[in-house]
């Protein structure tokens, strides 16, 4: 897993400051046409150089196979969901610092006990 983190970040790449965030001091963008929302992967994504991909996945909702790079990047998501997962449970059950538990304010709302259900729980015994 530490070895995929690490390929992760040697892909960095800068980002100007007027793309980062939002942008307080202009007007919000318009909804979006049609209805059709993009993700972030869809907009800076190479895997379609003329974005035809984007089109047929998001207005005609053609399904494609996805290539290696898409398999990569939902590796490396779950990666990261995974080792949020562990830590979490870790910091939980007291094991990393502070043996209580976490505190009330660090717990995700709806998952675990006295959530009044709705969220995703562990199985019993794991």
């Amino acid at each position: 897993m530490f070895r995929e983190l690490r390929l992760v970040r040697g892909m960095r790449v800068e980002v100007g400051e007027e793309l980062r965030g939002w942008r307080w001091g202009e007007p919000p963008v318009a909804p979006p046409p049609l209805g059709v929302r993009l993700s972030v992967s869809d907009v800076v994504g190479g895997f379609c150089e003329s974005r035809r991909d984007v089109y047929l996945r998001r207005v005609l909702r053609v399904r494609v196979e996805p290539n290696g790079a898409v398999k990569f990047g939902g590796y490396i998501h779950e990666v990261f969901r995974r080792s949020l997962v562990a830590l979490r449970r870790l910091v939980e059950e007291g094991v990393v610092k502070g043996e209580g538990g976490a505190p009330p304010a660090l717990r995700l709302r709806g998952c675990g006990e006295g959530s009044g259900g709705g969220g995703r729980r562990r199985p019993e015994g794991g």
